[in-house]
């Protein structure tokens, strides 16, 4: 990549490889989001926003994903 060029992401679906490989029991404990919500969102149309949400949190570890809510804490005062 040349200096000075934005590093963009290729807009297909797949095109980067996850690197979390979480199951959606283990994503549901973490995030405290039901499991039946999230087959329900993994099975939405690819322009929905809960299809989009779904598989960012599916592409992180669990070790990112407890990071990421820890510092929303930080900024939610839960």
């Amino acid at each position: 990549m040349k200096q000075g060029q934005a590093n963009i992401k290729p807009p297909k679906k797949g095109s980067k490889p996850s690197t979390g490989n979480i199951s959606d029991a283990e994503l549901a404990r973490v995030t405290t989001i039901p499991k039946q919500t999230l087959i329900s969102w993994s099975k939405t149309d690819s322009s929905d926003w809960r299809y989009n949400h779904y598989w960012f949190l599916k592409s992180h570890t669990k070790t990112s994903l407890l990071v990421f809510i820890e510092k929303s804490k930080e900024f939610t005062n839960l």
